[in-house]
C-alpha cells in the first residue's frame, strides 16, 4: 500500500512538469505508429497483399498493434490537462497552426500539380469544420471541453470519476465490440468526440490519482492487441471454409474495441514508469515530441494523403518484406522532414506571439471560459 501511495505521489509530481522526457518519447513512437497506419492504408499495402502471401500475416500483425497509437494521445492529454487552466491563447495556437499549413500545403499541392483547388472545393480545405483530418475536429473539441472536463475530474470523488469511467467503457467500447456493426452511442469505431471525452478522462484520472497496474495485467493487457490481428485471421478462415461472417474482418481494428483501449492504457502505463533520467538527449526529445501535431497534420493533410506514400513508392516491392523494409525508411524520413517543417514554424510564429496574446486576452474578456 505504501509503495502504491509513493508511486502516485511520483506520478503527481511528473505530472506538475512541463515536459516529461518519457511520454514526449511516447508521443514520437505513438506519431511513427500512426504513420505505419497511414502508410498501410494511403499506402495501399493492405489491398497490396492477399491472403497466403508470406507477409499477409506480419503487416496485419503491425496494423494491428499500431492501433493503440490515436489513443495515447488523448490520454497523455487528459494526463497533463486535468489541472491546466483554459487558456484561450491555446486555442488560438492551434487554430493558426492548422490554418498556417492548410494555406501552405494548398498552394504547394497546386503548384506541384497534385490536386487542383475549385471553388466547390473551398469548403473541404477549412480546418476543424471540414472534419477532413477528423481528429484535428475532436481535439479541437476536447479542448474547447477542457474546462467542463477538468471540473468534473477537480470536483468529482475518485469513485464518482471510477464509476463513470467504468460506465462509459461498458457504454462505448464493450457494447459496440460485442454487438459489432451495432454502434447505438454514435462512437463511429472510435472516431467521435464521445469516445476521446471518455479516454480523456481516463488520462485525467490516472495524472490525478495514479494507476497501479500488476505485472500479470501488463502481460495480459499488452497480449490483449494481438486478438485484433488474431480476430480478423478467424474471420478470414471461416469465410473461406464456410462462407460465413463476410464483412466481419475488421471489427477488432477499431480504436474504440476493447483490446485496442486497454492496449493503449499498458502502453502508457510503460512509458510513464521510465525513469527519465535514464533517457538521453532528454532535451532533444522533448524539442522533437512537441513537433508532432505538427508532423501530424501535414502528412495527413486532405490534398496531400492520397499522393504521399504512393509517390514515395510504397508499392514499389512485390516481396512484402522489402515492402515494409523500405516503408520504415520512407516513414523515418518523412518524420524528420516534418519535424524539421514544424520546428521551423515554431520558431515564425514567435514573431506573432504578442498579436496571439492580445487576442487572446480580447477572448478571454469576450468569452471567459475559467
Amino acid at each position: 500500500m505504501c509503495e502504491r501511495r509513493h508511486r502516485q505521489k511520483l506520478d503527481m509530481k511528473h505530472v506538475e512538469s512541463k515536459r516529461m522526457p518519457n511520454i514526449e518519447l511516447l508521443r514520437i513512437i505513438a506519431m511513427l505508429m500512426i504513420m505505419v497506419l497511414h502508410y498501410m492504408n494511403q499506402g495501399k499495402i493492405l489491398n497490396h497483399v492477399k491472403p497466403g502471401q508470406g507477409g499477409y500475416y506480419l503487416i496485419w500483425v503491425i496494423e494491428g498493434i499500431c492501433y493503440i497509437s490515436v489513443n495515447c494521445y488523448m490520454i497523455i492529454s487528459g494526463f497533463f490537462g486535468w489541472k491546466s487552466e483554459f487558456r484561450w491563447k491555446r486555442i488560438l495556437n492551434l487554430y493558426a497552426e492548422v490554418w498556417f499549413y492548410t494555406i501552405l500545403l494548398t498552394i504547394a499541392a497546386v503548384v506541384t500539380g497534385l490536386e487542383t483547388v475549385t471553388p466547390g472545393r473551398i469548403l473541404e480545405l477549412l480546418p476543424v469544420l471540414s472534419r477532413n483530418n477528423w481528429y484535428v475536429t475532436v481535439y479541437f473539441a476536447i479542448c474547447i471541453l477542457m474546462p467542463i472536463l477538468n471540473t468534473a475530474v477537480r470536483t468529482l470523488s475518485r469513485k464518482a470519476i471510477r464509476s463513470v469511467i467504468v460506465v462509459l467503457f461498458i457504454l462505448f467500447s464493450v457494447v459496440p465490440t460485442l454487438l459489432f456493426p451495432a454502434d447505438p452511442f454514435g462512437i463511429a469505431s472510435g472516431s467521435s468526440i464521445l469516445w476521446y471525452v471518455f479516454v480523456y478522462l481516463t488520462g485525467a484520472y490516472i495524472g490525478k490519482y495514479g494507476f497501479h497496474i500488476p505485472k500479470y495485467l501488463y502481460l495480459l493487457m499488452g497480449v490483449s492487441v494481438l486478438v485484433i490481428p488474431a480476430s480478423k485471421f478467424l474471420v478470414d478462415y471461416c469465410q473461406r471454409r464456410y462462407g460465413i461472417l463476410s464483412g466481419y474482418g475488421y471489427f477488432m481494428y477499431r480504436y474504440n474495441s476493447i483490446p485496442a483501449f486497454l492496449a493503449s492504457v499498458a502502453f502508457f502505463m510503460m512509458f510513464l514508469k521510465i525513469d527519465n533520467s535514464k533517457i538521453r538527449m532528454a532535451e532533444t526529445v522533448n524539442r522533437i515530441g512537441g513537433t508532432t501535431f505538427g508532423i501530424f497534420y501535414i502528412h495527413s493533410f486532405v490534398l496531400i494523403r492520397d499522393h504521399l506514400w504512393v509517390g514515395l513508392g510504397s508499392l514499389r516491392y512485390e516481396n512484402p518484406y522489402r515492402l515494409l523494409l523500405w516503408g520504415g525508411m520512407i516513414i523515418i524520413a518523412v518524420f524528420a522532414v516534418c519535424c524539421v517543417i514544424d520546428l521551423s514554424r515554431k520558431q515564425l510564429f514567435l514573431l506573432f506571439d504578442s498579436c496571439l496574446t492580445r487576442a487572446a486576452e480580447c477572448l478571454e474578456h469576450l468569452v471567459p471560459l475559467r
